[in-house]
């Protein structure tokens, strides 16, 4: 851990950097696949002029028939209003259009769109203890079998809630080793438990930290709260270090941790 107070130092000036909304930011999020905001990760070839590229297309109908990718860039720029008008009833058509082309970008987006249909708004902070839908649920198991990472993670969280933790070990593994940066918290935290995992005492609170950290430096929020605790209070199989506790608290407030901006 000798390097954890630079790691924690350019944490906070990351954090403070994504405090600006410019023009560049937002198109950034869109060539990604925007709704960064939902913890969704998406891979989208191409970059910008890609991006513009399919737009015009749009605007001439004259979308090829490919592997549903354009039309999942497309459904979400509707449904974010980026580079065209704001609207939901075509940012669905296009998405179901990518879903039946197989394309996981769509089933993903589909399913989280199945689950806001249950809510009166957006949640903020998005998709926590959201109400689970078959459909949705099915989307999300479809595309971790074609290697997406927030469904993988989804379907973890899924398998968890619902005690079927040989699945959810499986899910959050997967997710894990593709780089989500929620689900080596929800792994760390059921390992604590006793509910994952085959390591036992002291092997297996080293294997949470471990976790807890990997989590961390994924700019987890709950994970940079959970350590600021463990610092604080000398839990987790670690020293007291109040400095360290103190700097996780930042980041994690900064994070948007609503626990970490009560203390």
């Amino acid at each position: 851990l000798k390097n954890w107070s630079l790691y924690l130092q350019g944490m906070q000036e990351e954090a403070a950097t994504q405090t600006k909304h410019d023009m560049a930011a937002t198109l950034k999020r869109a060539q990604l696949g925007i709704i960064q905001r939902y913890g969704m990760i998406f891979d989208v070839n191409g970059g910008l002029v890609r991006l513009k590229q399919v737009v015009e297309d749009h605007a001439k109908e004259e979308l090829p028939s490919g592997d549903g990718s354009e039309e999942f860039m497309l459904g979400m720029l509707h449904w974010e209003g980026v580079l065209v008008e704001q609207n939901n009833k075509r940012s669905a058509e296009l998405l179901r259009a990518g879903v039946e082309k197989g394309n996981p970008d769509s089933m993903v987006a589909w399913g989280f769109l199945l689950l806001l249909e249950r809510q009166d708004e957006r949640p903020d902070p998005p998709f926590l203890s959201l109400p689970e839908d078959e459909g949705a649920v099915e989307l999300f198991r479809q595309a971790a079998e074609k290697g997406h990472v927030t469904a993988q993670y989804q379907m973890g969280e899924i398998s968890v809630n619902h005690g079927h933790m040989e699945k959810a070990a499986l899910y959050l593994k997967a997710a894990t080793g593709g780089g989500h940066p929620e689900a080596p918290f929800i792994w760390a935290r059921e390992l604590e438990k006793g509910k994952l995992g085959e390591e036992e005492g002291e092997k297996r609170q080293e294997k949470a930290m471990e976790l807890y950290h990997l989590a961390a430096q994924r700019s987890s929020p709950e994970a940079n709260f959970h350590l600021s605790r463990c610092y604080f209070y000398g839990e987790g199989g670690v020293e007291v270090n109040k400095s360290l506790a103190a700097a996780y608290i930042r980041i994690a407030t900064g994070l948007g941790c609503a626990e970490a901006q009560y203390i």
